[in-house]
């Protein structure tokens, strides 16, 4: 089942329905022998205020057992998907569910998790992108807003930002399992409070 993964697309006027659905997906894997044949999945859109999107996406190989990232580009959200990369993203194969948005100052932004580590890398085009800091460790002893009280996790991925009406991320979204918690059957979603966002990538 894990290599009928594909990206597929739904849209509505409203969150409560009715829903239209593309009938076939939008962004499949790639011929045999490249870097993304065995699945696409976990897109993570941004839109320009023209309509296109850049899409990060998630990919795997038959041939290889690490997960990649690759970017694509479409002039609307339901159009045709291109691929952008011919080879995979420069990250650690256990880096994976990319988060992305853009700055203020235009430039992009993206968050993998690997592991239980955080991997921080920053774009000007959305296309070429690049890791200038290490891996930050993200699951242990992490302080709670009431200041005296922390968490470790066991498990913490698929981060995802919130960026506020004047278009400053100001919390991150994670699916998080706690120590002792029974496993990832037991995971739900933390909101994390961001630092005032500054001008360095």
């Amino acid at each position: 089942l894990e290599f009928n993964q594909r990206i597929g697309i739904a849209w509505s006027k409203d969150p409560n329905g009715p829903w239209e659905r593309a009938e076939e997906p939008v962004l499949g894997p790639g011929p045999n022998g490249t870097w993304d044949d065995g699945f696409t999945t976990n897109p993570a859109p941004y839109i320009y205020n023209n309509g296109s999107v850049i899409l990060i996406y998630k990919a795997k190989s038959f041939n290889n057992t690490g997960m990649f990232q690759g970017v694509a580009f479409a002039e609307s959200f339901n159009a045709t998907y291109k691929k952008l990369s011919p080879k995979p993203l420069d990250l650690p194969p256990q880096c994976e569910d990319a988060g992305i948005y853009r700055t203020t100052s235009g430039v992009f932004r993206m968050l993998t998790h690997c592991g239980c580590n955080g991997r921080y890398l920053w774009s000007l085009d959305g296309i070429h992108w690049n890791s200038t800091t290490p891996e930050q460790p993200w699951c242990s002893n992490q302080s709670m807003v009431d200041g005296n009280s922390t968490i470790s996790y066991s498990t913490r991925q698929r981060p995802k930002w919130y960026v506020d009406e004047h278009g400053t991320a100001t919390l991150l979204f994670t699916g998080v399992n706690r120590e002792g918690d029974g496993g990832m059957g037991n995971t739900w979603t933390m909101a994390g409070q961001l630092r005032a966002e500054t001008s360095a990538v």
